[in-house]
């Protein structure tokens, strides 16, 4: 598969997750409903690509 040089980032779903999981782990949830908030908050303060 071949991109132009200007392209964005194939694997942006990726890049996406592996910030969550980064993110996560800074939070240290203790159960599944933390663990959501955690995640939702994360979500909510992505901030777009330049």
């Amino acid at each position: 598969m071949d991109f132009p040089p200007q392209s964005l980032d194939p694997n942006l779903i990726e890049n996406l997750w592996d910030h969550l999981k980064r993110e996560k782990v800074k939070h240290d949830p203790t159960s599944k409903e933390n663990l959501w908030d955690v995640l939702n908050q994360c979500w909510n303060n992505l901030k777009p690509l330049p």
